[in-house]
C-alpha cells in the first residue's frame, strides 16, 4: 500500500475550480484512497511548498484535450531520496506514468533509481544547461551524472542532454560522452535551430528530468543558478509535450528552483505550463512502440556502409519513424531494438547516407 509514503496536499483538498479548469477533472487519491489503474498519470509532490505552488497554477489552467486520467497523490510524507525511489518504483512497476513536482535539483536520480530490475538499461533524458560530471569527484555528493553512472542493478544505457551550453561544460568531457559513450548532447543552438530534432531523443527515453536553470532567467527567475542564456518558455513547453506523447516515457520531473525567490510566481507558472503540455501530450498517446508493433509498416534500405539491410518502421497512426538495430536475443536489450528517428533520416539512408544519430545508436550495441 503506497498510502504510508504520502500525505494529502491541504490546499488541493480545499480548493474549488469551475468545470473548464483542469483542477475540476483531477481525481484525488485522498481521502478515499482512489484506486490506481494501469495507464493513469500520477501527480506526486516531492516537497510540499514547491509542489503546492505549481499545483495552484496548474489546476487553474484550462482542461487539456485528450484521453487521460490524472490522479493527485499528494506529497511525499518525507521529502527524501530514499522515500521517493521506493514509491516511484511501485508506481512505475504498476504501469503508471508519474509527474513529479519539486524544487530539488536531483529529482532525476530518484527517477533513475526507481526503475527496477524489470528494466535492463535505462534511457534518460535531461533538460539542463551543462554536462554535470566530474571524473575526479570524491565524497558523498558528487555531481548528478557521476551518480547516474555508478555501477548497480541498473546501468545507464543511454543519455540525451538537451540545451547544453558550451561555456558551462568541459570540451573534452563533451567529446568523451559523444564519441566514447555514444550519448547525445544537443547544444542550445541546435535546440533553437530545429527543436523537432529533439523529438526522437525524447521518444527513446524512459525518463525525462527538467532542471529549470536550462531556461533563460527572465522566464525562470527562481531557478538555481539562473543564466541570461537558455531555452525560452515556449521551447520548454514544446519539449515537455514531446515527452507527453512518448509511449515509452514513464516518469517526468520538474525541479531545480527556489520557491522563496519566486517573485510574482513566474517560475511556478512556467513549471505549471510545462506540466500542462506534458499532460496534453500524454492524452494523445496511441500505444506505439514499445507497447505494440501493430500499425507499423516496414521499409527496407540497402546501404553500402551497413553489413545488413537497414530496416525502418513507420507508424500509420502518427507517422513517426524508427530504425531497427540488430540485437542478440541473449543481450536483454530487445526493448531498445527500435531507435526513434525521423522521416529525414529514412530519406538520408535511401541516399546511402547514415545520419550521425543512427550511427551512434548502432555503436551503443557493440
Amino acid at each position: 500500500m503506497i498510502a504510508h509514503w504520502l500525505q494529502p496536499d491541504e490546499a488541493f483538498a480545499t480548493a474549488r475550480w469551475n468545470s473548464r479548469q483542469l483542477g475540476s477533472s483531477v481525481t484525488s487519491f485522498f481521502p478515499e484512497m482512489a484506486e490506481l489503474r494501469q495507464g493513469d498519470i500520477a501527480l506526486l509532490g516531492y516537497d510540499v511548498k514547491a509542489a503546492g505552488l505549481i499545483r495552484k497554477e496548474l489546476y487553474a489552467l484550462a482542461r487539456p484535450g485528450g484521453d487521460f486520467r490524472l490522479v493527485d497523490l499528494g506529497n511525499l510524507r518525507k521529502a527524501s531520496h530514499s522515500h521517493a525511489v521506493q514509491l516511484l518504483r511501485e508506481l512505475v512497476d504498476g504501469g503508471l506514468t508519474v509527474l513529479l513536482l519539486g524544487s530539488a535539483d536531483d529529482l532525476a536520480l530518484s527517477q533513475y533509481q526507481s526503475y527496477s530490475e524489470k528494466i535492463k538499461g535505462v534511457s534518460a533524458c535531461l533538460i539542463d544547461n551543462r554536462l554535470e560530471y566530474d571524473p575526479d569527484a570524491r565524497g558523498q555528493e558528487p555531481p548528478l551524472l557521476n551518480r547516474l553512472l555508478r555501477p548497480g542493478v541498473n546501468h545507464l544505457f543511454h543519455l540525451s542532454l538537451l540545451g547544453s551550453q558550451r561555456h558551462f561544460s568541459d570540451a573534452a568531457l563533451l567529446r568523451e560522452f559523444r564519441e566514447d559513450r555514444h550519448f547525445e548532447i544537443f547544444g542550445l543552438g541546435q535546440v533553437k535551430t530545429d527543436i523537432a530534432d529533439c523529438e526522437p531523443a525524447i521518444r527513446d527515453a524512459d525518463m525525462l528530468a527538467i532542471r529549470l536553470r536550462a531556461v533563460q532567467a527572465p522566464y525562470a527567475p527562481a531557478a538555481d543558478h539562473p543564466s541570461p542564456n537558455g531555452l525560452d518558455a515556449l521551447e520548454l513547453c514544446h519539449l515537455a509535450r514531446y515527452a507527453g506523447i512518448s509511449d515509452k516515457l514513464s516518469t517526468f520531473s520538474i525541479g531545480g528552483w527556489s520557491p522563496s525567490r519566486d517573485r510574482g510566481r513566474v517560475t511556478a507558472q512556467l513549471a505549471a505550463q510545462a506540466a500542462w503540455y506534458f499532460l496534453e501530450g500524454a492524452g494523445q498517446r496511441v500505444g506505439d512502440f514499445p507497447h505494440s508493433m501493430d500499425g507499423l509498416m516496414e521499409y527496407r534500405v540497402d546501404h553500402s556502409h551497413a553489413s545488413e539491410t537497414l530496416i525502418f518502421w513507420k507508424s500509420t497512426r502518427t507517422n513517426r519513424w524508427w530504425l531497427q538495430v540488430p540485437v542478440r536475443e541473449d543481450a536483454g536489450m530487445a526493448r531498445h531494438r527500435l531507435v526513434a528517428c525521423t522521416y529525414q533520416d529514412y530519406l538520408a539512408a535511401c541516399k546511402d547516407e547514415l545520419p550521425e544519430r543512427l550511427l551512434q545508436a548502432q555503436l551503443r550495441f557493440r
